[in-house]
């Protein structure tokens, strides 16, 4: 920065710049997405994301302070906080190349376009292979073709063209992408990394924007990307289809003997735990599901 006069400077969430700012004199604004836990209120989310929220949302002023405006960016924003309501919520920033991304002709059979950055369980093919749909993955390097699945090296121009005519995305529940998608009207089945917290917020917002939905590589199933792929034109028209309805076992320790009912044949071992219960019941909110039934 020597030689050169600056009269402001912009960050993205990291503390080097602010400080060489605050050290020349230099007024700086925040342009980024990790404000988001700071500008909004978690009141309609799970309560395990409230409360994780809440606490990082006060490790923010750790890595800077003092900008004299800031935006936050996300591709979908919840309620805004009480006293943050005059700060700026953008969407994400589109590269070029995505906003040009219009002029790819459509393929005959559109694909499913996957993103992953880590090594995926089996269930994630399994459910691509039984799809019969024409599947191409990025993330993982160049490997040989499996049946339907087709793994390209990562290329940024053939990732806008393989994203602009897709069908849909399945993919990590990255702010980016997952804003990149909603811009050419993709829907997104999101999948959080395990342990990635931003990432596991975002998905949540996925499944609350109407424009995708969310769910956990454990909970991946055939049957579960079918019924994504058969919502995709409800999705597309910003009308998500939804369980309204959740049939909840509490435990299969039952003295009952109904002859519709096989659930007193099983080994009644391993019944509900209290804790693990309230946490998967809180996050079927944003799912839309609202009646809820069990024995």
């Amino acid at each position: 920065m020597a030689g050169r006069y600056y009269t402001l400077a912009i960050t993205d969430f990291e503390p080097i710049l602010p400080r060489a700012a605050r050290k020349m004199g230099i007024p700086w604004i925040s342009l980024d997405h990790q404000h988001f836990l700071s500008v909004s209120s978690f009141q309609s989310m799970p309560v395990s994301f409230r409360w994780r929220g809440w606490f990082l949302r006060s490790t923010i002023p750790l890595f800077y302070s003092g900008q004299v405006g800031e935006a936050v960016s996300s591709f979908f924003h919840l309620p805004p906080r009480p006293g943050t309501e005059s700060i700026p919520r953008i969407g994400v920033l589109l590269r070029n190349g995505i906003v040009n991304a219009g002029s790819y002709p459509r393929p005959s059979r559109a694909h499913i376009l996957v993103y992953i950055r880590r090594h995926a369980p089996d269930s994630l093919w399994h459910a691509l292979q039984a799809s019969s749909r024409p599947a191409i993955v990025y993330g993982l390097g160049e490997r040989p073709k499996q049946g339907n699945i087709e793994f390209r090296e990562v290329s940024d121009q053939g990732f806008i063209r393989d994203l602009a005519t897709c069908d849909c995305l399945v993919s990590t529940a990255g702010n980016q992408l997952v804003g990149e998608a909603f811009y050419l009207q993709k829907p997104v089945l999101a999948i959080p990394e395990p342990g990635n917290f931003e990432q596991q917020l975002n998905a949540g917002l996925v499944a609350q924007s109407r424009g995708g939905w969310s769910t956990t590589f454990s909970q991946l199933t055939p049957h579960l990307l079918q019924q994504f792929l058969f919502a995709l034109p409800s999705l597309r028209a910003g009308r998500s289809i939804r369980p309204r309805m959740l049939t909840h076992t509490v435990t299969f320790r039952c003295n009952a003997r109904c002859i519709m009912c096989d659930s007193w044949k099983m080994s009644g071992k391993g019944g509900s735990h209290h804790r693990r219960e309230r946490n998967d019941l809180s996050a079927i909110t944003p799912h839309g599901c609202r009646e809820i039934d069990g024995w």
